[in-house]
């Protein structure tokens, strides 16, 4: 059994490369990959590593109702390499009947922890038997970034925090959709409650 990548938009596809070459061309990148491999060769993007869709989850989402249905796609994170590995990624924001837009570069610790998830999530037991398709799901609000293994046969999804992660989640271990949402859904409210607090004077 395998992790399938799910086919990208040929849109979002195009709006990458289009933004990455001007970009390269005119050597506008101010972090420190990318502002390397344009000094020294403007004509030609990084390679394609990975193009995973990216999920979204808001806090009160979460307090409403724990449930994987609420997050909502929003677009396609790139993971672009050099020399095999990974050093930056893409972020392509997707809407129903709208154009992409290319949201970010970054080089950030999120980028190669998304990259070592995907290939310790492979060992796995649970993936040796069954089929998943690899998602991004982000909650900003908590700082949080996971890979998301979307089971198949739809009962037995894995979540994967990525490096770096607040406690008590574990970067890299692999837990059920119930433990996850558990974690996160107590942190969101709390975080909401704080809000709460805040906007009361208390």
């Amino acid at each position: 059994m395998s992790i399938k990548m799910r086919k990208d938009p040929i849109e979002a596809k195009e709006m990458m490369r289009t933004n990455l070459t001007k970009m390269m061309a005119k050597q506008a990148f101010r972090t420190p990959n990318l502002s390397r491999l344009s000094r020294e060769r403007a004509d030609r993007i990084p390679e394609v590593q990975s193009a995973l869709p990216t999920y979204n989850l808001g806090l009160e989402d979460l307090a409403r109702e724990r449930d994987m249905k609420r997050a909502k796609e929003v677009g396609w994170r790139y993971l672009l390499k050099e020399d095999q590995e990974v050093i930056a990624s893409v972020d392509i924001l997707t809407k129903r009947n709208e154009q992409p837009v290319f949201a970010q570069t970054n080089e950030g610790p999120y980028v190669r922890g998304i990259s070592k998830a995907l290939t310790s999530v492979t060992e796995t037991e649970v993936v040796q038997r069954k089929d998943f398709e690899a998602r991004v799901l982000t909650i900003p609000a908590l700082r949080i970034v996971a890979l998301w293994l979307k089971d198949d046969d739809g009962n037995e999804d894995i979540i994967m925090p990525i490096e770096p992660t607040p406690p008590p989640l574990v970067a890299n271990k692999e837990m059920s959709v119930e433990e996850f949402l558990e974690v996160v859904g107590k942190q969101a409210e709390e975080l909401l409650a704080l809000y709460t607090s805040d906007e009361m004077g208390g």
